[in-house]
């Protein structure tokens, strides 16, 4: 038989399948909220990996990291929603967003979003 067929003949089984679908579903938007903001923040992260495209290149050329933004020919950051602070001689961090919940951290050292 097919699963069509099966499901249109037993409809308390078709109410099952309805309801485990909406657990999964749900279940699957709460994971990708938990791995935010590879999710929601296309953009951000889109202008943010820019920022970091330009450090790194900074980086390259000089054999340093930049002082600020404007080193890399960025101006105004406020303007582009995402920052930059230089930690150490060899590491930096870019984040996006100024409110927690809302915002995301990049480490240059461990390479990944926080």
């Amino acid at each position: 038989m097919k699963f069509n067929s099966i499901l249109r003949n037993h409809p308390v089984l078709t109410g099952a399948v309805a309801v485990f679908l909406c657990l999964v579903l749900w279940v699957a938007y709460a994971i990708a909220a938990t791995r935010w903001p590879w999710v929601f923040d296309w953009e951000e992260i889109r202008r943010a990996n820019k920022v970091i495209a330009a450090v790194n290149s900074y980086q390259v050329q000089h054999g340093r990291l930049p002082e600020s933004l404007s080193d890399v020919g960025i101006q105004d950051s406020d303007a582009l929603g995402v920052y930059y602070r230089r930690e150490s001689s060899g590491t930096y961090i870019v984040w996006f967003g100024t409110v927690l919940g809302e915002s995301a951290t990049y480490d240059s050292s461990t390479k990944n979003w926080h």
